[in-house]
């Protein structure tokens, strides 16, 4: 990285474009090659051409990603069925080894502190009721304000709209238009969550 640093001002060419497809590939998804990428994409006379698959690509960057990425979103449709898009973030968070864990901890990165805080109240209560289906808003609510998470239901919602946006919280419905809120995730990836593995 920093040989290329310095060798940029010593360049003959006035700007280099690098054309780099599908930049929300499996080898490029962690947040230090996302690091490297947006540092060296900041230079000045360096500009990244890129494509993405995943329409949600732009939540699971870290805000200093977004930042020295410094992007102009130009969107080219290609009219598939939105679900073909969202698909694989799905099965990347369930997946039990290191591409779920790597792609849990890249989303979670991206959270607040309270975002975080919500999501390891459910993993502690999921691994306490496997069998459950999840929290209802307002036992997630009481155990959130218990927590001194949140104050209200209002903040507890807009906590909630992101993950759920992520596909880390799905919503089912159950007897009597009830909804629970659950985590999309595996089970030693709930464990790393509620254990607090995601912050190293």
């Amino acid at each position: 990285m920093e040989f290329i640093e310095m060798a940029l001002p010593k360049m003959k060419y006035e700007r280099v474009v690098v054309v780099l497809h599908n930049l929300d590939g499996p080898g490029l998804l962690d947040v230090k090659t996302q690091g490297n990428l947006a540092r060296l994409f900041a230079t000045e006379r360096l500009s990244l051409v890129a494509s993405i698959d995943n329409v949600r690509f732009p939540t699971l960057l870290t805000p200093d990603a977004i930042t020295s990425f410094n992007f102009l979103w130009i969107p080219a449709h290609t009219y598939d069925v939105f679900d073909n898009e969202v698909n694989p973030t799905e099965t990347l968070l369930q997946n039990k080894g290191e591409k779920g864990m790597d792609s849990l901890k890249f989303i979670f990165k991206s959270l607040n502190q309270n975002q975080k805080e919500v999501l390891k109240v459910m993993a502690e209560y999921h691994l306490r009721n496997p069998e459950e289906r999840g929290l209802t808003m307002s036992d997630l609510l009481h155990k959130s304000i218990g927590n001194m998470i949140v104050s209200n239901e209002t903040q507890l919602k807009e906590i909630l709209l992101e993950l759920v946006d992520h596909k880390v919280i799905v919503e089912r419905r159950g007897e009597g238009a009830v909804t629970y809120l659950g985590l999309n995730l595996s089970k030693q990836n709930l464990a790393a969550l509620a254990k607090g593995e995601m912050e190293e």
